[in-house]
């Protein structure tokens, strides 16, 4: 355990990419591949269960989040993605579905206190969704923007949201929001790169 500790710190290091992630993480379920991550799906983010979750805090109000998922090496039943998260009841979340059928859905996901919804993507469940799929965030510091890109095309907005919608005054917590990877559901997901760029 000590040395998957270790080699898990000397990783996160070269990456650039902070060891943030939320209560009691499950060691086993973080296992790098090349410049990603191959995440083990585990509690919810609504949840206090130790959800997966590797990411690090927002410095910046403008910046970009990115991230890609080959939906070849993403489990049935498995939702993965990307998050703003900033308290179990305040939090934003774009990301893949893969269905019992094989099809895959891109949805933009919320939970602002007792409020829940999504918005589907346009290509959801469409063959154009199979192979590598892009999810990126961007921030302004006013809005949240949330996109997706299929196999090298162009970026679609799935939707976008007032950043305040996870601020400590509305739905509280007192340590910021934190932005990463997560996996829900069951099974795994393998995420080729996470990247994290501010504007100045």
């Amino acid at each position: 355990m000590k040395q998957l500790l270790i080699s898990l710190f000397l990783v996160l290091c070269a990456q650039a990419l902070p060891a943030q992630q939320l209560q009691n993480p499950i060691r086993e379920n973080y296992t790098p591949v090349g410049r990603g991550w191959r995440l083990k799906a585990h509690g919810s983010l609504s949840e206090n269960n130790q959800p997966t979750f590797l990411g690090r805090r927002q410095e910046s109000a403008d910046m970009t989040l990115e991230t890609e998922i080959d939906t070849d090496n993403l489990d049935f039943g498995t939702e993965a993605g990307l998050t703003v998260y900033q308290i179990q009841g305040g939090h934003m979340d774009l990301a893949l579905v893969k269905y019992q059928t094989g099809s895959v859905a891109v949805v933009m996901k919320y939970q602002i206190k007792s409020l829940q919804g999504e918005v589907m993507g346009e290509d959801s469940g469409l063959p154009l969704m199979q192979g590598k799929v892009r999810l990126r965030i961007t921030s302004d510091g006013n809005q949240y923007r949330f996109l997706y890109s299929c196999q090298g095309g162009p970026w679609k907005e799935v939707t976008k949201q007032d950043c305040s919608l996870v601020s400590t005054e509305v739905v509280g917590g007192f340590t910021g929001v934190t932005v990463g990877m997560y996996a829900d559901g069951d099974g795994s997901a393998t995420f080729n790169y996470f990247d994290y760029k501010e504007q100045q």
